[in-house]
């Protein structure tokens, strides 16, 4: 799509032996406690807290030792943007992030995962903090994923919502505020009205927005923190002062805006005025848990932050900013949150991903490369959906979901559903229907099957060698796109006529995403570029160890 980002971390140090867990001392190593560099230090680790920091320092005897010449040992990375779902936690881990900051997933599922933290199991899982239900109109931004959730239509139901919603374990309040996009969103008077009523409650009120409009109504209704920047307008020229004199954050989330351009200039004007400004990535969409914050640290060090202030906005910033007062740093009596990486990411921030080590709270995980994201087991050839008992459920993998450019900023819409008529006289097929609205360079809205355990994470299906399905429609030419994580967010096309009967398209999968198979993220039925109203059908979406037929 608009870039090509390369998670591939450098091959592990590693450490020979075991790595140490609860109390441990890393020596001679470089490092950043979450706001300044200090030069061939050692830190001491006990009992899976920091016990002390220093240039000269003589630690214990007894404990083992890390030889941190040469490497930089950092807070563990802190993700303030991400929704999870699954298993994705343990993934975030392996790449150094130890908390995220959900902003919307299933209350009972963050739930469940906050108690077993709570009682110290999941030390192989980043650590959860959850917005849990978001607020949102009826019929908005939010809705759209296949979760029954509540809604609201007025700023008199705020503080009973907003109550609702901590009962339910919120850790923070997540507001959906969606204007100018053609999709219902709540007013700006529900909006002050939801952010008074968390504050009445002690919590943060953060709000996704999606434009200039948006940004600027947020920081005037008094939100806490902005969910994303904007990139429909540039920024005015007092955004970063206005920002500032409100006293917010904002989580740029970058890895899902066009590059470069208005969000760039917002987030130099923000660091200008000295808002803070936290490292988030929107994870899974568009980029990976865990991996995709490396990502999204080269972005915000190409919007003009130094490496050092984008490590802040993955560590200290967001714990300062979310009240997380045991992490996020390197100090004494500091969660023993630790990441040590060769070289030094606070002049290169590449390095953060040349991982020799990470620590959960002084528990040790096995480094793990960028190749772990690789699902491990390989999926056979197999059908992966034909409809027929009249629901979307897929043989393997997270399974459907509409998906359009809005992702990015764009204004296309899509929705699916089971329809009656489906090909070869069958029962039910897949019906695709939207429009495509100018807003985003290459607009796209369509259907995407996810074949990992979340949406955009990698499954291994190099047993098959092409994607096969019928298709039919109003004669528009529509486009199978396959994403993969060796291609970062470039996927690979190939069009196809959605003619008034079905027909059955058969394409390799070296040809259309240009990969052997064994990372593919996303296999996407869409329309686009071009603005118009489309509707298509498809069925019998499967998976082929050969070509069954030529288009």
């Amino acid at each position: 799509m608009r870039r090509y980002l390369s998670f591939l971390l450098a091959a592990c140090a590693g450490i020979a032996g075991e790595l140490p867990s609860g109390s441990f001392v890393v020596r001679d190593a470089r490092v950043f406690d979450g706001s300044r560099v200090l030069e061939k230090a050692t830190v001491v680790v006990e009992n899976g807290k920091i016990a002390a920091l220093g240039r000269d320092l003589a630690p214990p005897a007894g404990l083992p030792v890390v030889d941190g010449s040469g490497r930089t040992l950092l807070p563990g990375l802190i993700d303030a943007h991400t929704h999870v779902f699954g298993d994705v936690l343990r993934e975030a881990l392996k790449f150094g992030v130890t908390t995220e900051l959900d902003m919307f997933s299933d209350y009972q599922f963050a739930r469940r995962i906050k108690a077993e933290q709570a009682a110290g199991r999941d030390a192989d899982m980043a650590d959860l903090r959850s917005a849990g239900t978001l607020v949102t109109a009826p019929h908005g931004h939010g809705t759209e994923y296949g979760l029954a959730i509540p809604t609201i239509t007025g700023p008199q139901e705020a503080q009973a919502f907003v109550d609702a919603r901590i009962a339910e374990g919120s850790d923070y309040i997540k507001i959906v505020y969606t204007v100018p996009l053609p999709v219902p969103t709540i007013s700006q008077e529900t909006l002050a009205a939801v952010v008074e009523a968390a504050h009445r409650r002690g919590k943060l009120a953060v709000v996704h927005i999606n434009s200039r409009q948006g940004a600027e109504d947020a920081i005037a209704a008094g939100v806490d923190g902005l969910a994303h920047l904007f990139a429909d307008r540039a920024p005015a020229p007092d955004f970063g002062q206005i920002a500032a004199a409100h006293h917010i954050f904002v989580i740029p989330t970058l890895t899902v805006l066009p590059e470069g351009g208005h969000a760039a200039e917002a987030v130099r004007q923000l660091k200008a005025a000295g808002v803070p400004i936290l490292a988030g990535t929107d994870a899974p969409n568009a980029s990976g848990h865990g991996v995709g914050l490396h990502g999204e640290l080269a972005l915000l060090v190409a919007a003009g932050l130094t490496p050092i202030e984008a490590l802040r906005a993955a560590t200290s910033a967001p714990a300062t900013a979310f009240h997380l007062g045991d992490r996020g740093v390197i100090a004494a009596g500091a969660r023993a949150d630790l990441l040590l990486v060769d070289g030094d990411p606070t002049t290169r921030i590449e390095s953060t991903r040349s991982i020799v080590a990470v620590w959960k709270a002084g528990h040790a995980l096995a480094p793990q490369p960028a190749a772990s994201q690789a699902a491990s087991r390989t999926i056979a050839p197999r059908p992966i959906s034909d409809f027929e008992d009249g629901t979307t459920k897929a043989s393997f993998g997270f399974g459907w979901l509409a998906t359009s450019d809005q992702v990015v900023g764009g204004k296309s819409t899509a929705e699916i559903h089971v329809a009656p008529g489906g090909a070869n006289g069958s029962r039910f097929a897949l019906a695709v229907h939207g429009e495509i609205l100018p807003g985003f360079p290459f607009a796209f809205a369509g259907a995407a099957f996810y074949p990992g355990s979340a949406p955009m994470q990698p499954a291994d299906l190099s047993a098959s060698q092409a994607i096969a399905f019928w298709a039919k429609g109003d004669g528009q030419t529509y486009r199978l796109m396959v994403y993969s994580q060796a291609r970062g967010y470039i996927p690979g096309m190939q069009p196809f006529t959605a003619g008034p009967e079905w027909r059955l398209y058969t394409f390799p999968l070296a040809e259309v995403g240009g990969t052997d198979g064994r990372d593919v993220t996303a296999i996407v039925f869409s329309a686009g570029p071009k603005p118009a109203r489309f509707g298509f059908q498809i069925d019998e979406v499967r998976l082929t160890a050969a070509p069954e037929v030529k288009p």
